[in-house]
């Protein structure tokens, strides 16, 4: 309202000598209020509307470019905190739920990647990383236990794309390597009698 006031009587008289003294006030009351509102918006964790005021800062020429740089600086900050502390959340809360690499978009692991690709540092990331490989080499062991030597191998191929280290992964793929070995060896010695039953009962030979 001060400022369309202003204005106005500018379009009345431009040359008043009071208009540069308002001018002057108002400009410095802007400079003053404009970062303090737009770091209570960023407080507020409204980053769509703290970027839109700087931006509106910047078209109006309201503020100076070192302290808009700060400001844009501040709220990519914050906005990325905000994002990692969200990502860590939702890692936690899949994997209370139990659900590890699936869904492919909305599991432990997907979240853990989106967490890295926002800039969480190692050390914010290590409790749910171990958590989440130690829980991955379970699965490998209970595939192979259970010889699904399909699923061994979807794990480990998920493996290799977690950053688990290498001798964790070469030591699975070794078990995996000895069970089916294990497993191939057992299917030679044993007779053909399951397949040689199925091919009776398809010929109607039952006794």
């Amino acid at each position: 309202l001060a400022l369309q006031a202003l204005e106005s009587a500018r379009s009345i008289n431009p040359r008043d000598n009071r208009l540069s003294a308002l001018d002057e006030r108002i400009m410095s009351l802007r400079a003053e209020f404009g970062p303090a509102q737009i770091l209570a918006t960023i407080n507020a964790q409204n980053f769509d509307r703290a970027a839109q005021l700087i931006d509106e800062a910047a078209r109006t020429k309201s503020l100076n470019n070192a302290k808009l740089t700060q400001l844009r600086d501040e709220l990519r900050r914050r906005h990325e905190e905000f994002d990692i502390a969200n990502f860590v959340k939702l890692i936690d809360a899949r994997l209370q739920q139990d659900k590890l690499i699936e869904p492919r978009n909305d599991s432990a692991v997907y979240y853990l990647g989106q967490a890295r690709q926002a800039g969480a540092s190692a050390a914010v990331l290590q409790s749910p990383s171990q958590e989440i490989y130690k829980r991955l080499t379970q699965s490998v062991h209970a595939a192979v236990d259970q010889r699904r030597f399909s699923d061994a191998d979807r794990l480990l191929a998920d493996l290799h794309g977690y950053a688990v280290p290498a001798a964790t992964i070469a030591s699975l793929q070794h078990d995996l390597t000895v069970a089916r070995s294990q497993q191939a060896a057992a299917t030679l010695e044993q007779p053909p009698y399951l397949d040689l039953a199925q091919s009776r009962l398809s010929q109607g030979k039952v006794t």
